[in-house]
């Protein structure tokens, strides 16, 4: 737990065996409900409670799912998708930081410093690359977005990384992670001049959501990573993260939400990827090649 909350509302579409299926035609909430549409006619979004910890928001998320199917039956016979861009529609994953120091002008300047140059370039590495580069061709999901609110502010450039509970649970992580190292950081970060211009963004490789050029960088800024005041605490969960990359995965969409995150039938499960403790996957990234940094 650190000194900044976590929110969220990511998106979300339907489809059938027809194609899109419009929100508005299946939800009952509209935009005010905590599964509701977005403003978007073809869009629906969750609004699940805000969370101290990564693990507690995913557990959120999972309840908001399946409050939208009891409230709404209809949806438990279409397929969901998360990503960036489902048919020829753009979705995003904004996370939301509360609190007194996310509602500092400075501090929330530092903090979307970090999401851009840290989060970002790993989030590219998991996500499907032509749905990447789909979002970012027009005017979503560029590098710097955010939106002020009452409680602190939204990041606005993440695709929508409800796809799976272990990469929701590692992007999660790796979001609140680097955000409190923002907040505990000097200006500087503690960074060498060569991590700040390893670091610093190339919009055009950016918008094209070039993998490869991410993948040059991606253990260098993956110590940086390690080096975050949050690092052990999240290692287990990010490590999820590591693991995809290294093997060159992406998050797929080839298995719907509702399946990825066990709603149909709605049984007990955990959060996502635990097999080891903190402390045990910690010792375990200092001593192996698989998820070292």
């Amino acid at each position: 737990m650190g000194l900044l909350n976590l929110g969220s509302d990511p998106e979300l579409i339907f489809t059938n065996e027809s194609g899109l299926v419009d929100a508005d035609d299946v939800l009952s909430g509209r935009t005010s409900a905590k599964f509701g549409c977005d403003g978007s006619s073809a869009t629906a979004e969750i609004r699940p409670g805000c969370a101290n910890t990564p693990r507690e928001m995913v557990e959120n998320i999972r309840s908001t799912f399946l409050w939208g199917i009891e409230q709404n039956p209809r949806i438990s016979n279409l397929s969901w998708w998360g990503g960036n861009s489902v048919c020829g529609r753009s979705i995003g994953g904004h996370i939301h930081f509360g609190g007194a120091k996310a509602q500092d002008s400075s501090v929330r300047s530092r903090i979307i410093w970090a999401l851009d140059r840290v989060y970002m370039p790993i989030e590219i590495l998991v996500s499907d690359q032509d749905q990447a580069r789909a979002r970012r061709s027009g005017s979503y999901g560029q590098l710097g977005a955010y939106e002020t609110k009452s409680y602190g502010f939204e990041y606005r450039t993440p695709g929508s990384w409800i796809v799976g509970r272990g990469v929701a649970l590692g992007l999660l992580s790796l979001a609140h992670a680097t955000a409190e190292w923002a907040v505990a950081g000097s200006d500087s970060f503690d960074l060498t001049e060569s991590d700040k211009d390893l670091l610093e963004p190339n919009h055009q490789k950016f918008t094209e959501c070039d993998q490869a050029y991410y993948r040059e960088k991606f253990l260098r800024i993956w110590s940086t990573v390690g080096k975050m005041p949050l690092a052990r605490q999240y290692w287990p969960e990010m490590s999820f993260l590591r693991q995809l990359i290294s093997a060159k995965k992406t998050w797929s969409n080839g298995q719907d939400i509702k399946t990825r995150w066990n709603l149909i039938p709605a049984v007990p499960t955990p959060a996502g990827p635990q097999i080891f403790s903190a402390d045990e996957a910690w010792d375990l990234a200092n001593q192996s090649n698989i998820v070292s940094f």
